[in-house]
């Protein structure tokens, strides 16, 4: 199916945390990004798939979080050879892939990846950090793909980037502009950390999450990945959640909504 710009409204979104495409492998500690586990079948599974949802969709759109960057190596950042195949696999021809990338000791990044000439960056939103960008489909709604932080403390910099994407979608709602917000939000109502549970509760008050919160998402069940919208589409919208781990830590979420 081709993509139209402003296809009867519809817009289609998926959003995927791919685990540096390592899928669950794990050499050192948890934190640690080791280039000896990637995992190419992985990642052959998740270009396919990216492919194949762009390829058959409406104004589709992919937002992929824990993208492999630069790794230091000695006294070096060198670009990942993961990165350098995923913009290789995704032609300039016929995709755009966008990522916010302002510094050189960025390990991973959240990108987006869509036909070309169907999204723009959106020249309004002023990303914090590497983990948020923001595109827009024509003058009619914001997409942000984001990447959001845990176990932070009160006023430091990851509380700030929690308080900036609750003002900001606050103030899309008050001035009735449409805006989604789909990532791996390492937080759901009931989850360990409070102050991350605190900021999330937040985000509710001003904007509605369309994946149901009794679903785990990340490996470690817990249902931590989401699409929120601030607009209504009570009726007007579908939620597709992967049924297993098989490329990733995390399961995708794909949705398709009316606007």
């Amino acid at each position: 199916m081709k993509n139209e710009v402003g296809a009867k409204n519809i817009i289609n979104i998926k959003t995927w945390n791919v685990d540096w495409f390592r899928n669950k492998k794990r050499s050192g500690q948890e934190w640690e990004y080791n280039e000896n586990d990637y995992d190419i079948n992985a990642y052959i599974n998740i270009v396919k798939d990216i492919k194949d949802f762009l390829d058959s969709r409406q104004n589709a759109i992919v937002l992929l979080q824990e993208v492999p960057y630069k790794l230091k190596k000695g006294v070096m950042w060198l670009e990942c050879d993961y990165h350098k195949k995923l913009h290789n696999d995704f032609p300039t021809n016929e995709f755009e892939i966008l990522e916010n990338i302002s510094r050189n000791y960025i390990t991973r990044c959240t990108v987006a990846i869509f036909k070309k000439g169907i999204f723009n960056s959106d020249i309004n939103y002023k990303p914090c950090n590497n983990r948020t960008i923001g595109l827009s489909l024509g003058d009619d709604i914001t997409v942000l793909g984001v990447h959001m932080p845990t176990n932070f403390k009160e006023d430091d910099q990851n509380d700030h980037m929690w308080r900036e994407l609750i003002e900001y979608t606050a103030d899309k709602k008050a001035n009735n502009e449409k805006l989604i917000i789909a990532g791996d939000f390492n937080g759901y109502i009931g989850c360990k950390n409070k102050l991350t549970e605190k900021r999330f509760i937040e985000l509710t008050r001003v904007a509605k999450d369309i994946v149901s919160d009794d679903i785990p998402t990340y490996i470690g069940q817990t249902p931590i990945d989401h699409i929120f919208i601030n607009f209504n589409s009570d009726l007007d919208y579908k939620v597709v959640i992967e049924k297993d781990w098989g490329n990733s830590d995390h399961k995708y979420l794909q949705a398709e909504l009316k606007y």
